[in-house]
């Protein structure tokens, strides 16, 4: 079995450099590590036997997908426009919750209401209410019909 340390720079995006050393601990000289030690991922070797490879890249930081266009979520522009819609609804009925508790604390103003013993808390309850009620305004269903057409 090899043992022994190897440094090399970090993942980046040339897939032209690789620079490093490798330091086996049976051997007392330092092997440097060039790009022409380097195999690039996919890569297929036909002329050899065998090798020691050790892999020292994997996954989204190897050389070629970090050169990649890969995307992580592709979205079409009307379901990133539907999610500007959706935020701006949900936009609107804060507001619209936020002006309706307003409208309600400035007409009862001196009354309080029979059953409240807390007003902060039948405010909130209050608020959280309207938000209930206004709610109706953001289509959920509009992703599935969309999905369907």
């Amino acid at each position: 079995m090899l043992t022994g340390k190897v440094e090399y720079e970090v993942p980046n995006r040339d897939l032209n450099s690789f620079n490093g050393f490798l330091k086996l601990n049976k051997d007392p000289k330092i092997g440097n590590l060039t790009i022409e030690n380097f195999i690039p991922r996919g890569s297929i070797i036909k002329t050899a036997g065998w090798i020691y490879g050790l892999v020292v890249y994997t996954g989204m930081e190897s050389k070629v997908m970090l050169n990649s266009n890969y995307s992580k979520f592709k979205q079409s522009y009307i379901e990133r426009f539907l999610q500007y819609l959706y935020g701006a609804a949900i936009l609107l009925v804060l507001i619209i919750s936020s002006i309706s508790m307003v409208v309600l604390m400035a007409k009862t103003k001196d009354i309080q209401f029979i059953l409240d013993n807390d007003p902060i808390a039948s405010d909130g309850k209050r608020f959280f209410t309207y938000i209930i009620l206004y709610s109706q305004i953001i289509p959920i269903s509009l992703y599935g019909i969309l999905d369907l057409v």
